[in-house]
C-alpha cells in the first residue's frame, strides 16, 4: 500500500517527480529453463505473497506512468 499512497498523494499534488519503483525478482516466479536469462519483458507467475505484492508494485508503478502521459494537458 506504501506505492499507491505514494504514487496517489504524488497524482493529487499534480507533482511530476521521477519515481523509481524497486521490486524484485520474485515477481517473476517460476521460470522455465527456456525463458533463461529472465528479462524484464517476463510474464509474472509469482509463487508467493511477496512475489504478488512485487508483481502489482510494478504494475501500479506501470499503470499510474501511463494515465500520467495520458493525462497530459
Amino acid at each position: 500500500m506504501g506505492t499507491v499512497n505514494l504514487l496517489e498523494a504524488l497524482r493529487e499534488l499534480k507533482l511530476r517527480p521521477r519515481v523509481l519503483v524497486a521490486t524484485s525478482a520474485e515477481a517473476y516466479g517460476l521460470v522455465y529453463s527456456d525463458e533463461l536469462p529472465v528479462k524484464e519483458t517476463a510474464v509474472f507467475r509469482p509463487l508467493s505473497p511477496f512475489g504478488v505484492s512485487k508483481a502489482a508494485q510494478d504494475l501500479l508503478g506501470f499503470q499510474y506512468f501511463k494515465c500520467s502521459m495520458a493525462c497530459r494537458s
